[in-house]
């Protein structure tokens, strides 16, 4: 009878492991996009352009937000646009960069996030974008790793 228990229990076990190990295997496209609370167009963005991507790819499309809250983070938002060649009179909420692409306001995000994600996946994902004044704020798995450092140039 325990026999029969633990040959149940390991069926049941790798069951449950084998999916996630296989999703784990799946490309993931990484994007990050600067909001404000009670911005119209964000909120727009928030609550009808992303629950259908996450709803299709699951955790396939990961997006970092970072809340534009305070004059500190207008200044970086305005540096990070900057750093993308949009000057500061045309930059706003959202803005989402996706690879070394920006997307900015509602509708470039409702147009052309769906097809730069599909686009991606089909390539093998997409890490988050390597910018330098971002590096602090993305999580920890989004940092280089040693060996990715060692390879750069110097």
């Amino acid at each position: 009878m325990k026999i029969k228990q633990l040959s149940l229990l390991f069926i049941l076990l790798a069951l449950f492991v084998m999916p996630v190990h296989a999703h784990a295997q799946q490309p993931v496209v990484h994007a990050v996009m600067f909001w404000m609370d009670g911005c119209p167009h964000c909120e727009d963005v928030i609550q009808n352009v992303l629950p259908p991507l996450q709803q299709k790819y699951g955790g396939q499309f990961d997006l970092f937000m970072i809340e534009v809250k305070g004059q500190e983070d207008v200044n970086l938002l305005y540096q990070v646009a900057d750093s993308y060649g949009v000057p500061q009179e045309g930059t706003g909420v959202p803005f989402l960069i996706i690879g070394d692409q920006v997307l900015i306001g509602s509708d470039q995000v409702r147009e052309q996030l769906p097809v730069l994600v599909e686009d991606y996946l089909t390539q093998g994902g997409l890490d988050y974008p390597k910018n330098s004044l971002l590096t602090e704020l993305l999580p920890a798995s989004a940092l280089p790793t040693t060996l990715e450092l060692a390879a750069q140039p110097q």
